[in-house]
Order: structure tokens, then C-alpha cells, then sequence
């Protein structure tokens, strides 16, 4: 199977190229002058973060949410959603995968929302069973991946129908802006992908920061656009000399 990172790397090999042949018309019999500097040191940084990005790990991708570490506190609340404005995606893309500090285990659905008037509507969500305590790295099937925008932000909903140790990992930390819905538990507010949770559910943060960060990859067509619009700027720009 063809996985999304996979198309995502070759549609970065595909931009170096075209920078790539972008640099050396430019270091034609024309481009062989100072005036062009500017534009071969930038030619020269994105060639370099994209190439950058083909070894890398985790491709181009971003790690939105904070660092996720053992922390000293665990909820027990129950039939609960949790929102962070802060840990929202810087790009467009699919989360690839999640991240979290597990101080339990057991069942939860990682969300992702966005901001709309009035409240926050779910735009996509992954169940899991967490099955052993401390640093867990779950990937997203490629089926099950959350398509976000920029701007998109993390939280996550227990279930449960009583009282008990839950999972993430959390400290009291100000400033942040971890929310949650109250009163709980509230099964009402247990929304599917395209329900609104009102701003009005949403209880005041008392300034917590959970454990629990997602991976973020861009959408292949991303990169190539960058490249494109590289190659077309430089063509204007010999056009008017």
C-alpha cells in the first residue's frame, strides 16, 4: 500500500528537481552575475530544507501540541471532552499520527476541532485502547487519518460510565488553555464528526497542559505548488531583463 508520507517524500524529490533545474538556469550565461544573488541563496535554503525533508524522520511533517513527558497528574472524570486552543496545526494536512504521556489505560477518542461561530465542531476523531502506561506513539492508519487546515486544533473525549483513573498525563501550568466540557459527565456532548460542542460547554481552563501532541504531514500537492511558483517567479523576472 502506497502510504501518504511516501507520496508526500516523492512530491518533495519532485520540488528539488525543479529547483534544482531552476538554480542552474540561473547560473546560465546570464545568471552568471552577483545580481542574482539573492536569488541563489534562497534557491539554495528551500533546496536544502526540502532535501532536508526526504531524510528526515518525519518527513516535513509538524508536531503540533506540547512536549509530551511524564506528568504529575491524571483526570477521573468521565463522559468529558477536552480542547486546546494552543495546539493548533500550522499547516494544512492529515494527522499521521498521535502522541501521548499515559499515566493509565483504557479508551479514548483523539480529536481533532475546529473554530466555528458559536463553539467547535469535531472534524474527525481515532479510538484507541491504550494498553500499557508512559510514552505511547499510536499511527494513524492511512484510512482513519484526520484531514485538518491550519488553524485546526487537538483534544480528546473519555468515555466511561463511572469514576476512575484516566489516561493523559497533565500539570497545572499558566499560561495555557486547556478547556474541558462541564458540567460532566455529559454523554449529550459526546457529538459525531461534523457536531458543534458550544463555546458555552466549555469550562474555564485553570491552566493545565496535558501530555498529548499529534504529527501533522502536508498534503503532497503543497510542495509541488512551492516549487512551481518558485520556477514561475524566476521566468517573470527573466522575461522583463
Amino acid at each position: 500500500m502506497i502510504s501518504v508520507k511516501n507520496v508526500t517524500r516523492a512530491a518533495v524529490v519532485a520540488a528539488v528537481v525543479l529547483l534544482a533545474v531552476g538554480g542552474l538556469a540561473l547560473l546560465g550565461r546570464r545568471g552568471r552575475s552577483w545580481r542574482h544573488g539573492p536569488e541563489l541563496l534562497a534557491l539554495m535554503v528551500l533546496t536544502g530544507a526540502l532535501t532536508l525533508a526526504v531524510v528526515s524522520p518525519n518527513g516535513i511533517a509538524a508536531i503540533v501540541g506540547p512536549p509530551v513527558v511524564d506528568r504529575q497528574n491524571v483526570d477521573f472524570a468521565f463522559q468529558i471532552t477536552y480542547i486546546d486552543p494552543d495546539s493548533a496545526s500550522p499547516i494544512a494536512g492529515r494527522i499521521t499520527n498521535w502522541f501521548l504521556w499515559a499515566k493509565g489505560t483504557g479508551d479514548l477518542k483523539l480529536q481533532a476541532f475546529r473554530e466555528v461561530p458559536g463553539g467547535y465542531e469535531l472534524i474527525g476523531e481515532n479510538a484507541f485502547t491504550i494498553t500499557s502506561p508512559g510514552y505511547t506513539s499510536v499511527p494513524v492508519p492511512t484510512a482513519q487519518q484526520i484531514d485538518v487546515q491550519a488553524g485546526d486544533i487537538l483534544g480528546f473525549r473519555y468515555g466511561y460510565d463511572a469514576w476512575g483513573t484516566r489516561i493523559v498525563a497533565y500539570d497545572y501550568q499558566d499560561p495555557h488553555t486547556w478547556t474541558w466540557t462541564y458540567p460532566w459527565p455529559n454523554p449529550a456532548l459526546d457529538v459525531p464528526v461534523g457536531g458543534i460542542i458550544p463555546t458555552a460547554d466549555f469550562h474555564t481552563s485553570e491552566g493545565r497542559i496535558y501530555s498529548l501532541a499529534a504529527e501533522v504531514l502536508p498534503e503532497p500537492g503543497t510542495l509541488a505548488l512551492l516549487a512551481l511558483g518558485w520556477l514561475a517567479v524566476m521566468a517573470r523576472r527573466k522575461r522583463r531583463k
